[in-house]
């Protein structure tokens, strides 16, 4: 079922005439820039689709998009798996085609995600939000109404994840990277807040996705990844002919950084 829902995880593209019945409308995905409460100055917010997602992979979905947001769509609901329509002008429709066009020329590879934590989902909308915080610190999680075998449980209301830590949820976030601790995830990310990374891999192979909100290229992300890895090659979408650099294995983990990418990049480990 896994290879099945990956295979088909390619949205359509619509400039009119649409059949939006059944689906439930994404916002578009980019990066705002939002007053920080604690310093007043502005910080970016990014507008992911990815905990929605995550909460309802079987859910049916649509995008309404314009300008670079119709790429990012593309990329984010084959990331995320999504079964999604992409609405958008004839010009931002041809962008977009464009951006399906290269994750069609991807390398073929199934893999499952990783998961590095259980969230038990309650349903509430404070979950949601600290779900959304979740994926935007590049924690890898999985909803869930059950507790399973894995690194770490997260239920809200617990002694250990009290609700009234969840009443922000940047700061819960912040808790439970701690609980997790840096040397337990899987995937760590540096040099960029606006750029959300999801990591599949099957303990031999693994596949990095890179999907970057913010309005501009972004040079020298810098990744490090639970696993010792001997090769490495990179897609970028944009950039013909990327390479990574600075590549090493450092203890249980490889590191490389990806020198220059706009909206979505593709890194395989093997």
């Amino acid at each position: 079922m896994i290879a099945l829902l990956f295979a088909v995880a390619l949205p359509i593209i619509c400039v009119k005439d649409c059949a939006l019945e059944g689906r439930k409308k994404l916002e578009e995905p980019k990066v705002e820039n939002r007053i920080n409460e604690a310093s007043a100055t502005r910080s970016p917010w990014i507008i992911s689709n990815g905990a929605k997602i995550l909460r309802d992979p079987t859910g049916k979905y649509f995008y309404t998009v314009s300008g670079r947001s119709s790429v990012v769509a593309v990329a984010e609901s084959f990331v995320f798996r999504a079964d999604a329509l992409v609405q958008a002008s004839t010009v931002d429709a041809a962008d977009a085609q464009k951006m399906k066009a290269f994750i069609e020329a991807l390398p073929p590879l199934t893999l499952p995600p990783v998961v590095d934590l259980v969230l038990i989902d309650d349903g509430s909308a404070q979950t949601a939000e600290v779900m959304n915080l979740l994926v935007r610190r590049n924690l890898l999680f999985r909803p869930d109404q059950h507790a399973e075998t894995t690194k770490l449980t997260v239920q809200i209301g617990t002694k250990e994840f009290p609700k009234a830590s969840a009443a922000n949820p940047s700061d819960f976030a912040v808790l439970v990277r701690h609980k997790l601790t840096d040397e337990k995830r899987s995937l760590r990310v540096y040099g960029s807040e606006n750029v959300i990374a999801r990591l599949e891999s099957d303990g031999k192979t693994a596949r990095l996705h890179i999907l970057n909100y913010g309005q501009r290229a972004v040079e020298g992300i810098r990744f490090r990844v639970r696993g010792k890895f001997k090769n490495a090659s990179v897609n970028v979408f944009g950039v013909p002919a990327a390479k990574l650099a600075d590549m090493l294995v450092d203890g249980d983990a490889t590191e490389f950084t990806v020198s220059e990418m706009r909206q979505y990049a593709v890194v395989d480990l093997n």
